[in-house]
């Protein structure tokens, strides 16, 4: 795969980086070294491209996170470089896999998101993670769990698609504690905090085996590659009797990112690094360190292996 990455930076640097219209694929789940970078690749690739084409919603990359996404700088950890991606996805199954296949507690998947993070555009742009992270610690007491902060993009409803809100969110593996004792804690959690998205609950957690766990540390670790598309309850006239009447309900559906959101997810990315975004506790602190520590050992072997032109 390193070796699918380079051919691409040498694509940047010769300025020939694929323009050619690719039929949309079938989204897969992000939840194996290929997908992964596949997709990254793939956004990458977007990013490059979107200021050479046109479009009446066009925004501007800023010069911050178009350095950010420089091959030379994967040793920064940027949040927004496909490199650093690569090299902290690949730190964290290098580091989690032993623990958790040999974990013979419960392992669960949570996602933690609350309306108290979902922030309009400029808001989300300063919004530090702290915030969300302390959050998480303080209703998850005893689980032993490690994650990411995570950002979902959302129109917000009834208005023009180009008004969108960030939803600042967390996807972890936790273990310790029963799913009896896990479910307790979700109830409380759920009667206590609001969602933002519609049937989504503020705390989601499902139990599972070692071997899934590990597929999804690539999940966890990815860029936001997904946006919502919000659509409006069905309006009808009744013509027996005059009344309108209403069918359905308002609900949001997942899409592919487009590639001006994507700019706006990098924007509001350009502030954190990787290192800033995973956080721990209990057993999972010193694998948190561990991953930190492996991650930047192999950006700076794939530092190495650039074209000196690209390391700067």
């Amino acid at each position: 795969m390193a070796e699918e990455v380079h051919r691409h930076a040498s694509k940047k640097l010769s300025g020939t980086a694929d323009n050619t219209k690719k039929k949309r694929s079938t989204r897969r789940p992000i939840l194996s070294e290929k997908v992964f970078i596949e997709a990254h690749l793939e956004l990458d690739n977007r990013l490059e491209l979107y200021p050479s084409r046109g479009g009446r919603n066009k925004i501007d990359i800023p010069n911050t996170v178009a350095d950010q996404l420089r091959p030379g700088v994967i040793g920064e950890l940027y949040a927004n470089n496909l490199g650093s991606r690569i090299s902290f996805v690949q730190a964290m199954k290098d580091i989690t896999r032993p623990i958790l296949v040999n974990e013979t507690r419960p392992i669960h998947w949570i996602t933690m998101a609350s309306e108290a993070h979902t922030l309009d555009f400029e808001e989300a742009c300063a919004f530090n993670p702290v915030r969300l992270q302390s959050w998480v610690r303080s209703l998850l007491p005893g689980v032993n769990f490690i994650g990411m902060v995570d950002i979902g993009i959302y129109p917000v409803p009834h208005a023009t698609q180009s008004q969108i809100k960030a939803s600042f969110h967390w996807h972890g593996l936790g273990w310790g504690p029963s799913p009896e004792e896990v479910s307790a804690l979700g109830d409380h959690i759920n009667a206590r905090y609001r969602p933002y998205l519609i049937r989504r609950p503020a705390f989601h957690a499902r139990h599972v085996a070692p071997d899934w766990a590990n597929k999804l540390v690539y999940y966890m670790g990815k860029h936001p590659l997904k946006s919502s598309r919000f659509v409006q309850k069905l309006e009808w006239v009744d013509f027996d009797t005059g009344e309108i009447r209403e069918r359905g309900d308002d609900r949001h559906y997942e899409e592919r990112i487009t590639s001006g959101r994507a700019v706006r997810v990098a924007t509001i990315l350009q502030p954190h690094r990787l290192n800033n975004l995973i956080f721990a506790a209990g057993e999972g602190v010193p694998l948190r360190k561990q991953i930190i520590a492996r991650a930047i050992a192999r950006a700076e072997i794939e530092w190495r292996r650039l074209p000196v032109q690209m390391r700067h």
